[in-house]
């Protein structure tokens, strides 16, 4: 009987002593830690989870009940936590907080009133047949990391946008510049036609010049369809037309410009 009892009182301290770890290492962590009832009812909290949060343990304590919390009503996080509750399954996620929201909600106390990012890591605390004991949630702040992240996010965008108006500033000296010079081949060739009794050479000039429009035409639809975002029409043209007509559109009608092209017919292939 006597080695009975000493063995009781050795298991009782035991019991005390493990009891007292286990307590200084839930106080002591550095990670915002909170522990429920199956019901969903908060019935620890650790140093950390008050600082977090700007709470006090006795507002939080057998008063704050998860599935009471409004923040955690209207986001789409209920369902995780249902499955650590009802599924008895670990789950984590991340979310953005809204701390004064969620004390209103559940009449507690807090002196932080921001919105914080925070990953949640959920697990539930079983007994020996698999019955839920206890759930318990712990908080990491990554809100700094998110915001930076999401700055770093801003700077690429605007970057890109920066590039793309650079683009669009090359483009539009490019359109310029093609402008201009069907500008001038069609004014010169109407200035020719004007100068010249030749009826031929009349007629000559002023086909010319209502291919320099056409071209000027083709330029504007393709411009149009650039804007519209639409897809350009893809179709099979004979390069040797395309380097004769862009030879003849930069050097015009002039005689003291003359150039003669020597294209071989497969150039296509």
């Amino acid at each position: 009987r006597l080695s009975t009892s000493i063995e009781r009182i050795n298991t009782k301290e035991n019991l005390i002593a493990s009891e007292k770890f286990f307590t200084q290492m839930f106080i002591q962590n550095r990670t915002s830690t909170q522990l429920f009832d199956p019901d969903g009812s908060c019935i620890r909290v650790n140093p950390e989870f008050c600082n977090l949060f700007g709470v006090k343990e006795k507002d939080v304590i057998n008063k704050y009940n998860v599935f009471k919390d409004q923040e955690v009503i209207d986001s789409d996080i209920l369902p995780l936590f249902k499955q650590i509750f009802i599924d008895k399954k670990s789950n984590k996620w991340r979310f953005n907080f809204d701390i004064e929201k969620a004390a209103t909600s559940t009449n507690t106390p807090t002196i932080r009133k921001e919105k914080i990012w925070l990953d949640v890591l959920g697990y539930p605390i079983l007994d020996r047949d698999g019955n839920l004991q206890y759930v318990v949630l712990q908080h990491y702040d990554v809100t700094e990391h998110v915001e930076s992240h999401k700055v770093k996010e801003d700077l690429q965008t605007q970057l890109l946008l920066v590039q793309k108006l650079e683009s669009i500033g090359v483009l539009a000296g490019g359109i310029a510049h093609d402008f201009n010079n069907l500008l001038g081949v069609i004014m010169g060739n109407v200035s020719m036609a004007q100068e010249n009794d030749n009826t031929s050479n009349r007629e000559e000039h002023l086909d010319e010049a209502i291919q320099a429009t056409k071209r000027a035409s083709g330029l504007t639809y393709q411009l149009l369809t650039f804007a519209k975002g639409g897809i350009p029409s893809v179709k099979i043209s004979s390069i040797s037309k395309i380097i004769n007509e862009s030879v003849n559109l930069s050097l015009g009608k002039s005689s003291l410009s003359k150039c003669n092209l020597s294209l071989p017919e497969d150039l296509w292939k």
